[in-house]
């Protein structure tokens, strides 16, 4: 009988720890996760303008694959640009809309990085902003980066990236895609 109650104890302090929810770690109770993101999944083909510091702007040919993913909770965005002479790019993003914090989050893994780059933020108007949050697996120490989607119609949106430096924002650059198909 105590060997029963130990067990069931401990079976009780495990579902405490996940929230009630019987699965450590999970938010079942996030009842819109793809909140206003949903007009981005598709295919979409784009130019990708760069605006390098000192040089002239430079442009690529960019293409986006976006699915829900994860069971269904979070965005994927799978990310190409090509700019001719150089081998093109493979970056995948994943995003999501935390109810319980009232924020965006996003998690952007590219192929020039360790690991990924954590953003979070909030939506203004046709926009949602994003911030990323420093770590050792950040843009770098101090490095503040800031990525815009804009929803410019029910075919076409921009991605910014700008970087903070000092005291004003520069623009990386702007991706504007159009819908395939």
């Amino acid at each position: 009988m105590k060997v029963f109650s130990i067990a069931l104890l401990m079976v009780a302090a495990s579902l405490s720890l996940a929230g009630g929810h019987g699965r450590q770690g999970h938010n079942f109770q996030n009842p819109t996760p793809l909140k206003g993101m949903e007009y981005l999944i598709g295919d979409w083909a784009g130019t990708q303008k760069f605006v390098p510091a000192g040089d002239g702007p430079t442009e690529g040919a960019a293409t986006a694959h976006i699915s829900k993913a994860i069971a269904n909770r979070y965005i994927e965005e799978r990310l190409s640009t090509k700019i001719i002479g150089r081998k093109a790019s493979d970056t995948r993003h994943f995003m999501i809309y935390d109810s319980k914090a009232g924020k965006y989050r996003a998690w952007w893994f590219n192929d020039t990085a360790v690991g990924p780059t954590e953003f979070a933020g909030d939506a203004h108007g046709n926009q949602i902003v994003l911030e990323s949050i420093p770590k050792a697996t950040g843009p770098g120490p101090g490095t503040t980066l800031r990525a815009t989607y804009t929803k410019l119609s029910a075919t076409k949106y921009s991605l910014k990236l700008e970087v903070h430096l000092e005291d004003h924002w520069r623009e990386l650059f702007t991706t504007t895609y159009k819908k395939k198909g």
